[in-house]
């Protein structure tokens, strides 16, 4: 379950809330300045694209997520790697053994 707080902060969750609000339960009414962000499927992409999460947007008084559907840069279709310190995609513990 997604939240947003004072219509700025997002994505916020139920621990969020929390914190900020010990005596606060989920099921509870929300505190001042929280809202529920409707949740969206992401749209369909092509391998030529990538989805982000967009900020959400208020439809008829109800908070809603959004989606941005984004072209994959060059680099990026090649396989090239744009980050200076690129992280595995997979962690296996068998290659600390091999150390």
């Amino acid at each position: 379950m997604l939240f947003i707080k004072n219509g700025t902060d997002y994505p916020r969750h139920v621990g969020d809330i929390q914190n900020e609000n010990p005596e606060w339960e989920l099921g509870q009414a929300l505190p001042i300045g929280w809202e529920v962000v409707e949740e969206t499927p992401p749209p369909e992409r092509v391998s030529t694209q990538r989805i982000e999460e967009a900020f959400p947007e208020q439809i008829e008084g109800v908070w809603t997520q959004r989606w941005a559907v984004v072209d994959l840069t060059e680099a990026e279709l090649s396989g090239e790697s744009t980050d200076p310190s690129p992280k595995p995609d997979r962690f296996d513990l068998a290659d600390l053994d091999n150390e």
